[in-house]
């Protein structure tokens, strides 16, 4: 059951320890979000406390224009907030403090947790996207079985991929994103011309894995359009 924060975002647990949060403004998503992400995302700030000036500078310099607005689709890990609640991070604006109060208990408890958001409230590639992350950072299992399979391929033209401006991700985050992106995002690959037919066995057995996972941490999700978004 959706909960409604404010006037800025609801939030559902649609699995233990899987939160999906939705913006009533679109463009408040990547707004507020953006910091969080990018602690855990960004190939120049992970691990790191930065500003928005910072991070907006950076990203002018390294894209060529300030289109961050348009990202839709957001995931993080728990411990992503816990330098946030120490206060790290300098400047909030309201809608970071707000977003970060609400899961201070959460974060305070010391539960393992993990929070998407993107655009879309309901069925769409992109929560699948994301809640593919979430899986792979809270069931141990599926992050093993994944990895397993993971090895077995050559990536390195993926990896090339999620390196560029377009995209921008650390190498660290690379694997999982290689998963998800080999799970919902071909369309995307056939684009940026990277070869995957070759590797259809190995993604036919992440599918397998995907919905393995989803029906043991009993997700609470309207999975009705995943097999139009895993088509090639």
């Amino acid at each position: 059951m959706w909960q409604r924060v404010g006037d800025l975002f609801e939030v559902r647990e649609i699995a233990d320890g899987l939160f999906q949060v939705y913006f009533f403004e679109r463009d408040m998503l990547p707004w507020t979000l953006m910091r969080f992400q990018e602690f855990n995302d960004s190939p120049q700030f992970r691990g790191k406390h930065f500003t928005r000036e910072e991070f907006q500078k950076w990203y002018i310099e390294t894209k060529g224009v300030w289109n961050y607005l348009q990202w839709n689709g957001f995931n993080f890990p728990s411990v992503t907030f816990e330098p946030f609640l120490a206060r790290k991070f300098k400047k909030m604006i309201p809608q970071e403090k707000e977003f970060l109060e609400y899961f201070r208990p959460w974060v305070e408890s010391g539960r393992k947790f993990y929070v998407i958001g993107s655009s879309a409230r309901n069925a769409a590639p992109v929560n699948y996207h994301e809640i593919a992350h979430a899986l792979f950072y809270l069931d141990s299992k599926y992050r093993a079985d994944v990895q397993r399979i993971l090895d077995t391929l050559n990536l390195q033209s993926l990896k090339d991929m999620l390196g560029l401006s377009s995209f921008m991700y650390h190498e660290e985050v690379k694997p999982d994103e290689c998963h998800a992106y080999l799970l919902f995002e071909l369309e995307t690959l056939k684009h940026m011309k990277v070869r995957f037919s070759h590797q259809m066995p190995a993604i036919r057995k992440l599918r397998e894995l995907f919905i393995e996972a989803v029906e043991r941490n009993e997700v609470q999700f309207d999975f009705s359009r995943a097999r139009e978004s895993m088509e090639p």
